[in-house]
């Protein structure tokens, strides 16, 4: 029988919290759109720019980054021959396409070439833009070797000057927990009846 329960239920909430700090530094896909100078009259050329962050690849794994036919985009839209970032990565595009039976969706997609892939620099790609107003987020997944997905989300905007973000309450009342917990750990090994005392608090 456990003789504190208290300090299981501190650790056990300091563990928890600690495990939702963790899986909020995920990885995080920025994006900037930019109105390009359209080549061919009628066609509302953009480019994207991708900047990963919060992911370490290994050779042979990699992200897609999708094109939906849903807003629009058609064969023929995307940049057939997008440039590499730098020398770790390779990078290609997959057209939209509407007349097969099941349509798909287009997608850019890089493969690192190397492990620990670098990702100083952004990944771009030109496209056609059929939407209403400018482009925005889009759908992502991390591809594992295998061809499996590591993990999906959507591409945030990229803000070059963010401001400071207040921390959680919790984290403000971490330090705390463990303060207490510390200091009830103090007391029980101090005086070990304690926990026997008749007018003792309810859950020590």
């Amino acid at each position: 029988m456990n003789k504190h329960p208290l300090k299981t239920i501190l650790l056990a909430i300091t563990l928890l919290l600690a495990g939702s700090w963790s899986s909020a530094q995920a990885t995080i896909i920025y994006y900037k759109a930019t109105d390009l100078a359209d080549s061919i009259i009628g066609d509302d050329l953009w480019q994207y720019e991708y900047l990963v962050n919060g992911q370490n690849f290994l050779t042979d794994q990699g992200f897609d980054i999708f094109f939906p036919v849903s807003d629009g985009y058609q064969n023929g839209d995307l940049d057939y021959t997008p440039s590499s970032p730098n020398a770790d990565w390779d990078v290609f595009s997959i057209q939209p396409e509407l007349s097969l039976p099941a349509p798909h969706n287009g997608f850019f997609e890089a493969v690192a070439l190397v492990d620990n892939a670098g990702l100083n620099d952004w990944f771009s790609l030109s496209f056609i833009w059929r939407g209403i107003g400018q482009p925005g987020s889009q759908a992502y997944d991390i591809i594992d070797t295998d061809l499996s997905i590591i993990t999906s989300g959507r591409t945030v905007p990229y803000n070059p000057n963010p401001s400071v973000p207040e921390p959680a309450v919790w984290l403000l009342l971490l330090p705390g927990l463990v303060y207490f917990g510390s200091l009830v750990d103090t007391v029980l090994k101090v005086n070990p009846k304690w926990h026997n005392r008749p007018d003792k608090p309810h859950g020590f």
